[in-house]
């Protein structure tokens, strides 16, 4: 019989937690579980952007990098950078028919390189077109004596002597000092 009673007085307790208690009192909701997380997919790695193919000359055919000259019986004839360049049979090189000595890394068969090269030194060639000359203007004569030339030992000059040096021609005047009298031309 106890164990009646122990019953009953156990579902008096639970009556207490009944459906009817749980209206008066809302209950709170509990958040659901944050998950861990969970390892993403290796995703693909990016490839990297494929350079452009290389735009290379013929066979035999390159560009001077540098600006180079060529000594003739008529002068000098200068080649631009940028300028193109045949390889000869023998392995020299040779523009507009005259042969020129040239190092590796004077000259290019990559078609971008070259014309980067060329519009670089175009550009460089327009600006100094662009940039005004300095004007000369002849110095003005000195009216105080001035130090003249140095004479070598032996080659004393006396009073009214006069010599040549610099575009001028130098007077000694009866105190011993130089002065420029007139320009040679």
């Amino acid at each position: 019989m106890r164990s009646f009673a122990a019953i009953a007085l156990l579902g008096g307790l639970l009556a207490g937690c009944s459906p009817k208690s749980a209206e008066s009192e809302p209950l709170a909701e509990v958040p659901a579980p944050i998950p861990a997380a969970i390892p993403a997919e290796a995703a693909p790695e990016p490839e990297p952007p494929t350079p452009a193919p290389k735009r290379l000359a013929a066979a035999g055919t390159y560009f001077l990098l540098v600006k180079k000259s060529v000594g003739t019986a008529d002068g000098i004839i200068g080649f631009k950078p940028g300028t193109q360049v045949m390889q000869q049979g023998d392995g020299s090189f040779a523009v507009e028919g005259h042969k020129l000595r040239l190092l590796p890394g004077e000259i290019t068969n990559d078609l971008d390189i070259a014309a980067g090269i060329a519009d670089a030194d175009a550009q460089r060639q327009a600006a100094l077109r662009q940039t005004p000359a300095p004007v000369a203007t002849p110095a003005p004569a000195p009216s105080q004596p001035v130090a003249g030339p140095t004479l070598r030992p032996g080659g004393a000059a006396g009073p009214g002597e006069a010599i040549t040096r610099d575009g001028w021609v130098w007077e000694k005047d009866r105190s011993g000092m130089w002065r420029r009298a007139k320009p040679v031309r």
